[in-house]
């Protein structure tokens, strides 16, 4: 559910985060559990940032990214 961010020049270890949720399954929290479940084991094995790409045109997930 994630992975290093190869050549990203930051200040410290980044996460890279992708999420799919079916059109079907959408607006049930599974999408902010999965971003939860996956950040938390990234920042066990080092993450300290998080690298993720939205459209900006995705208000739902824009709003979730940001809350998180």
């Amino acid at each position: 559910m994630w992975a290093w961010a190869k050549g990203m020049t930051t200040a410290g270890p980044t996460a890279e985060l992708a999420v799919v949720v079916a059109d079907s399954d959408q607006r049930q929290g599974i999408g902010a559990e999965l971003i939860s479940v996956a950040a938390s084991d990234a920042r066990t094995a080092g993450a300290d940032q998080f690298l993720v790409v939205v459209s900006a045109a995705n208000d739902p997930v824009v709003r979730l990214v940001r809350r998180r």
